[in-house]
C-alpha cells in the first residue's frame, strides 16, 4: 500500500507543464480519495453494526429457557414469577435492541441528516471527478504516466479494501495485549493469593509445633523449571557456561522473586521485538538486568533466536514457591528439618498433630522415634490434646497408656501360642480395672512401682 502510494506520487511529480488549476486538482485527488475511503468505510461499520444487532436480536429469541411440567416443583408459583420477570426482562432489552436497529436503518433514509450530509459529500467528490478526468484529458503528452497513475490507483483500491476488512476483522477481536495484560495480572494476582495460603499454613505450623517446627515460604524461589525452559529456546546460540543459572540466581536472591521475574520477562520481549529478521541492524536496547549478565554479542543472539511465540510460553512459565522447614534446637539455633534426628523430627510433628482440632486421631507405635524423657513431653500434649479430639493410639510402650491417663484400654494377643499370624483383643476397659492393671504392670517399665507412683501423684 505504501510502495504504491509512492509510486504515484512520484509519477505526478512527472507531470510537467500543467496549469496551477490543474496541478491544484491533481494535489488534492490523494485527499479526497481519503474522503472518500473512510466515509464508505464508516457507512460500512453502521452495517455491520445493524447487522450485530441483528444477530443479538436473533440469539434472545431463545432466552429465557422453558421449565418443562413446572406443576411439579415445589416453589412452582415463586419460580414462574422468576421466570415472568426473566420474560419480560429480556423482552425490555430486545426492544432496545430492535430501537438501536431502526436507528441505524434511519440513518441511511432520505430524511437523515446523516445521509443529506453524504450526498452532499459526493456531489463535490463528483465535481472534483470530473475536473480530475478535464486535466488527465488536457495532459495528452503524459497520456502514458496517467495510464500509470490509473492503473496503480486502481490497484491501490483494492489493496485498501483489503486492509480495510482485515483492520476491521481485528478491531472485532478487541486487543490482545490489553487482553494478554488483564489475563496475566488476574493470573498474578491468583498466585500471590495462593503464596499467602500457604504463608498463612506456615505460620499455622510453626505455632501448632509450640515454635519447634519454623516454616517460612520463599515466594518464587523455585526456578528450575524457567531455567531448563530458558536454556532449551537458547540452544543453538552459543551461550557457554552458567549464564542462564546466574540470571536466575539473581532473581532467587531478590526480596521478590515473582517481580524481578517479570522484569527480565519484559527486557527479553523487548530484545524480540527489536529485531525481525536476520537481516536487520542490531541496536542494544535498555535491558539493564540482562546487560549484567550476558555480553553484547549474546543479547543479539538471544534477541535473534527468540520469537514471540517462545518468548510467549516462557512468559507462563510459573516460579514455584518453596516451603522452608527448620527445627529449633535452642531459643536462637535452627537447623534443616531434614537435618534433625528421628526422634526430634517425630516429637515436633507430633506436638503439630495434637494441637490440632479435627477427627479422630491415629498413631501407631510412637515411641519407636521417641526416647522415655521425650515421651513424657508428648504424654502432657496428649492430655490437653484429647479434650479436642478422639486420639487412638497403638503402641508396645505402657508408659503411654499410663501417664496418658488412657480412657479406654485394649489389651491385643495372638488367638494362638506360637501363631503370629491371628491376633484377637485379650480384654479392654480402663485402667483402674484389675485385669487390664495386671496386664500394663506385665509389660510396663517399672512394673506396680510406676503404679504406686502414679497413685501417690495424682490420687488415684
Amino acid at each position: 500500500h505504501e510502495s504504491l502510494k509512492k509510486q504515484i506520487a512520484a509519477l505526478r511529480e512527472e507531470l510537467t507543464g500543467l496549469s496551477d488549476d490543474d496541478q491544484s486538482v491533481m494535489s488534492i485527488h490523494d485527499h479526497v480519495q481519503r474522503e472518500q475511503f473512510y466515509v464508505g468505510k464508516w457507512v460500512r461499520e453502521l452495517d455491520d453494526a445493524r447487522d450485530s444487532l441483528t444477530e443479538i436480536s436473533r440469539q434472545l429469541s431463545i432466552f429465557p429457557t422453558e421449565i418443562p411440567n413446572p406443576e411439579e416443583l415445589p416453589n412452582r408459583r415463586l419460580v414462574l414469577e422468576i421466570q415472568d420477570l426473566a420474560v419480560k426482562l429480556i423482552g425490555d432489552v430486545a426492544t432496545g435492541i430492535a430501537g438501536a436497529s431502526s436507528m441505524l436503518e434511519n440513518a441511511r433514509g432520505a430524511d437523515s441528516n446523516l445521509f443529506n450530509k453524504g450526498e452532499e459529500l459526493t456531489s463535490r467528490h463528483n465535481e472534483h471527478a470530473v475536473q480530475y478526468e478535464a486535466v488527465k484529458q488536457r495532459s495528452t503528452e503524459h497520456e502514458t504516466k496517467l495510464k500509470q497513475i490509473e492503473a496503480t490507483e486502481i490497484r491501490l483500491k483494492t489493496i485498501q479494501a483489503d486492509l480495510d476488512e482485515r483492520e476491521n476483522a481485528f478491531r472485532r477481536m478487541g486487543d490482545p495485549e490489553d487482553s494478554y495484560d488483564a489475563a496475566r495480572q488476574e493470573w498474578t494476582q491468583i498466585y500471590s493469593d495462593r503464596a499467602n495460603l500457604m504463608e498463612e499454613k506456615c505460620a499455622e505450623l510453626t505455632e501448632l509445633s509450640s515454635g519447634s517446627i519454623r516454616a517460612t515460604l520463599r515466594k518464587g524461589a523455585g526456578v528450575m523449571k524457567a531455567v531448563e525452559n530458558l536454556k532449551g529456546l537458547l540452544v543453538g546460540t552459543g551461550i557457554r557456561g552458567r549464564k542462564v543459572e546466574d540470571l536466575f540466581d539473581h532473581i532467587s536472591a531478590s526480596d521478590k522473586p515473582v517481580l524481578e521475574w517479570m522484569k527480565i520477562l519484559k527486557e527479553l520481549e523487548t530484545l524480540v521485538i527489536s529485531v525481525q529478521n536476520e537481516q536487520e541492524t542490531f541496536e542494544l536496547q535498555d535491558v539493564p538486568i540482562l546487560s549484567e549478565v550476558f555480553r553484547f554479542t549474546e543479547l543479539e543472539q538471544i534477541a535473534r533466536k527468540l520469537t514471540e511465540e517462545n518468548w510467549l510460553a516462557l512468559s507462563l512459565t510459573e516460579l514455584s514457591d518453596i516451603p522452608v522447614f527448620e527445627y529449633q534446637q535452642t531459643e536462637t539455633d535452627y537447623i534443616s528439618f531434614s537435618d534433625a534426628s528421628a526422634g526430634q523430627q517425630a516429637t515436633a510433628l507430633l506436638r503439630v498433630l495434637l494441637n490440632r482440632e479435627g477427627p479422630p486421631l491415629i498413631i501407631d507405635q510412637p515411641e519407636e522415634d521417641l526416647d522415655n524423657q521425650v515421651m513424657l513431653e508428648i504424654v502432657s500434649e496428649i492430655w490437653k490434646a484429647k479434650q479436642r479430639r478422639q486420639i487412638i493410639v497403638s503402641s508396645h510402650n505402657a508408659n503411654i497408656v499410663v501417664n496418658g491417663d488412657a480412657d479406654m484400654v485394649a489389651v491385643c494377643d495372638y488367638r494362638s501360642d506360637g501363631d503370629h499370624s491371628g491376633g484377637r483383643i485379650k480384654c479392654q476397659g480402663a485402667i483402674d480395672v484389675p485385669t487390664i492393671n495386671r496386664e500394663i504392670a506385665t509389660v510396663m517399665e517399672g512394673g506396680e512401682e510406676a503404679f504406686r507412683l502414679r497413685k501417690e501423684k495424682y490420687g488415684f
